[in-house]
């Protein structure tokens, strides 16, 4: 193993003994967490909620909760807590509810006549055998005891705007936020195996992509509707798929301390193409309301062939506050990207019709290497302002009610407005899965006012080295050195601050027709460098842009069976001034089975300014001047999803004109004629026993190869046995996972701008890449073992990733995802 591998699995191995001796003592909220499966398999979900009866937490099982013979003193004093666990342990049911209640009050008066009076006269007698300085240290001690109880009989429960009362029964839930209004969309926390097997973001996301090959390397999406574009710095595409903007971070509200530890690489493979990648969260809320989470990530290796490792990093802080009237997201992000460049291998012909080991195949460049790296903080935050007071919700009583009442922190009628809620958001209205809106407390009208603040700075430095008897290097670049004739040093970033303040009204309630109408304005201020050959006169000069916008927003639903959304932006000034982007989707579902049959549509149109680095860029290899028109862009979407029938299919069109694109020069060129993309993708999973047939097709096409290159056909299955090997303990899957793609021109990879581009001398595909792969549940932990590229070199050896880049080899990579929170021991408290 190498020594950066060592150092990681160290790190990993130190951070799971921390993290289990830590949450071994210590519990942020008081409250028992039980985590369990109400199928037979006994794995843990995300979607787990809170048991807090006594019997759930010795048996970890959902059973009835049975009397258990308890000083009634412990009672009677910690009502918060009580309550706390009658509400949430069995309050819905009637015989539960007598049964506590009577056997408490005959424990009391036992109590009462006996065990207190001699417990008293025991106490005193001990208190008076005592010197001063045990008694002061008695009184401290006893001091220190009363705060303890107090805060762990106080229930911290999450009473918040943005999220109904159903939450306060999860033990950890998550949603992304929506800077644009500060509106929170709800995600699945899922940490079963099936979503951690896939550990590159193309396996997750899409049926295929291009890359280099290399964990944390550029990639590229087959399927265009997946594809997104950085208008303020396009470099940043091809690193999206691995990394978040502050509309990607998922956030987090948690009943007790979450810490993820994950780990993924290659094993049995030589030390120079080892791969290994790392990942470490840990999230918890300080008050029911604020919850912070740190995260970071590491994905890279040494490479297939010759000077291709790649070190990619990310780092995140973040913070949420979740009040009845202030909510507020907040952030900082760095990620940094190193990269040795190789541009490939000169021919593939040393692998189609040879057989060598990779890391002797002769690359492009020897000596050339890039960097990337953006720096973003974030602020999104915005304050209830009702207008109809008198309809205000009900406060909550507190604990100062008796110990026999029956919600103690929850009046009668509350606790129906939150079954309710519950009843509405267990149905909540979704798009791709993802909930569209939340169902917000019981007021009338109201407004909201918000503010959103960012500040990116985005940043590439490439440099090589190519002397002029490099006849191979200098060919790879078609012999253009613009600025230096054996050397690069070339360097673009941008800057942007942007500020957007919002009004967004609620007419009625959250759940009308009409919810809410929004409107908002926004100043950006941007930064620009690329070097031009006049700064060596002037000196070096950054321009300066501005712009200027107005954005408006609407949505509505008729309770779980429609729902819809909209979003305008217009630029009224400044450097996109006259762009406009309009975009909309709407949801129709039925429930004639569980899950329902839902139908989502959805259609975006932009009209706008192409980035400044495609019109202003000078390299030593690459020089583009241009003064493009505006880009327009269409796209309708539709799918169907059947949950319960693992059945999914979709359908896209985009009608583009004046669409960006890079030619065989890697030169950015502007395709005046209009021209359109089809994309159909189905999903649909069959189960026969313990045999799982997961299957993902696509098809794709483009009136234009020679501007947009897409694979006609894409193909995903996955085959597999599942079965308990131990049962409610050890769940595993065996089988294979196979890729294949239709021939086509795979974009090449131009390494000093960091861009995809057209090539149109090789055509790749046709060719299967299956991996052999045993998948377990091993209580919470996820872990896998996969054999890769186990048919290389049996059919034919067309194994590429992208023009001139290999995907990954035969070798043995294995995986491991742990999810930790605070699980107590059987005493209750």
């Amino acid at each position: 193993m190498t020594r950066g591998k060592i150092y990681s699995i160290a790190l990993f191995v130190m951070l799971l003994f921390l993290g289990v001796h830590t949450y071994g003592k210590y519990s942020s909220f008081g409250a028992v967490d039980v985590c369990y499966d109400a199928s037979a398999t006994g794995v843990c979900t995300g979607e787990d909620t809170l048991k807090l009866s006594i019997q759930d937490v010795k048996s970890e099982k959902p059973v009835a909760p049975a009397p258990q013979k308890q000083p009634a003193k412990a009672f009677s004093s910690m009502s918060g807590r009580d309550s706390l666990l009658v509400t949430y342990g069995f309050a819905s049911v009637k015989q539960e509810d007598t049964t506590w209640m009577k056997w408490s009050a005959q424990e009391s008066e036992k109590e009462d006549s006996v065990s207190n009076r001699l417990l008293d006269s025991l106490q005193y007698a001990g208190l008076a055998a005592m010197s001063a300085k045990e008694l002061r240290r008695h009184q401290r001690d006893s001091i220190h005891t009363l705060k303890d109880s107090l805060i762990r009989a106080t229930p911290r429960v999450l009473d918040s705007r943005p999220f109904s009362d159903s939450i306060m029964f999860k033990r950890v839930f998550l949603w992304k936020n929506d800077t644009w209004f500060n509106t929170m969309e709800s995600v699945k926390h899922d940490t079963l195996y099936n979503t951690h097997f896939r550990d590159l973001p193309y396996l997750r996301n899409d049926v295929g992509a291009e890359y280099l090959g290399v964990s944390g390397s550029p990639m590229q999406y087959y399927n265009f509707f997946n594809r997104e574009q950085t208008q303020l710095f396009p470099f940043f595409d091809v690193y999206k798929p691995y990394t978040y903007t502050p509309d990607d971070v998922v956030h987090y509200n948690t009943k007790t301390p979450y810490t993820e530890l994950g780990y993924w690489g290659t094993f049995f493979i030589n030390r120079e193409q080892e791969e290994s990648n790392l990942r470490i969260m840990h999230t918890q809320n300080v008050s029911p309301a604020f919850n912070f989470q740190v995260m970071y990530e590491r994905k890279g290796a040494r490479g297939i062939m010759q000077r291709e490792s790649t070190d990619h990093r990310t780092f995140l802080f973040s913070v949420n506050y979740l009040g009845k009237k202030y909510t507020a997201h907040a952030g900082y992000m760095f990620s940094r990207v190193k990269r040795n460049e190789n541009g490939g291998m000169v021919d593939p012909w040393w692998v189609k019709d040879t057989t060598v080991d990779a890391r002797t195949i002769p690359v492009n460049l020897k000596d050339a290497s890039s960097e990337y790296y953006r720096t973003t903080v974030w602020l999104s935050h915005s304050l209830k302002i009702p207008f109809k007071f008198m309809n205000r919700k009900a406060s909550h009583a507190g604990d100062s009610l008796p110990a026999n009442s029956l919600y103690d922190s929850l009046s009668r009628e509350s606790e129906k407005k939150f079954a309710s809620a519950r009843a509405r958001t267990s149905t909540a209205p979704e798009f791709d899965g993802k909930a569209l809106m939340e169902i917000d407390d019981w007021d009338g009208t109201t407004a909201y006012l918000g503010h959103y603040f960012e500040y990116t700075k985005y940043a590439r430095n490439y440099r090589d080295e190519i002397p002029l008897d490099d006849e191979t290097g200098r060919a790879f670049y078609n012999n253009r050195f613009y600025i230096n004739p054996t050397n690069s040093a070339d360097s673009v970033n941008s800057v942007n601050v942007e500020n957007r303040v919002y009004l967004r009204m609620q007419p009625w309630k959250m759940g009308s027709a009409v919810s809410n109408l929004d409107v908002g304005i926004g100043y950006q201020f941007l930064k620009f460098f690329t070097f031009s050959p006049e700064y060596f006169l002037t000196g070096t000069q950054r321009p300066n842009e501005t712009n200027g916008f107005l954005y408006f927003g609407a949505n509505g639903m008729v309770k779980k069976y429609f729902s819809w959304q909209g979003f305008a932006k217009y630029n009224f000034s400044g450097y996109n001034s006259g762009d406009i982007n309009i975009n909309g989707a709407m949801r129709f579902s039925a429930y004639p089975n569980s899950g329902g049959v839902h139908f989502i549509a959805k259609i975006d149109f932009r009209n706008e300014r192409p980035s400044y680095f495609y019109n202003n860029l000078v390299t030593n290899h690459n020089v583009w001047l241009n003064d493009f028109e505006k880009m327009t862009n269409t796209k309708i979407e539709a799918k169907v999803n059947i949950p319960d029938y693992r059945f999914e299919v979709s359908a896209g069109y985009a009608l583009l004109k004046n669409n960006i694109y890079l030619n065989e020069y890697a030169d950015a060129c502007q395709n005046s004629d209009a021209m359109s993309v089809f994309s159909a993708y189905l999903r649909k999973d069959f189960k026969i026993g313990i045999l799982m047939l997961e299957n993902r097709f696509l098809f794709q096409t483009s009136s234009d190869e020679k501007v947009m290159p897409l694979p006609k056909f894409s193909v995903n299955l996955r085959y597999y046995l599942e079965f308990s090997a131990v049962k409610n303990v050890l769940k595993m899957q065996i089988g294979a996972d196979g890729t294949w793609n239709t021939k086509y021109y795979k974009s090449a990879y131009a390494p000093n701008i960091g861009l995809f581009y057209n090539q149109r001398q090789r055509e790749y595909g046709g060719d299967p890449d299956i991996d052999f792969f045993v998948n377990m549940q091993w209580k919470r932990a996820s872990i896998f073992v996969k054999f890769e590229n186990a048919l290389m070199g049996v059919t034919t050896k067309d194994y590429f990733s992208a023009d001139l880049y290999l995907r990954p080899q035969r070798a043995v990579r294995m995986g491991i995802f742990w999810p930790f929170y605070i699980k107590h021991t059987k005493q209750l408290w």
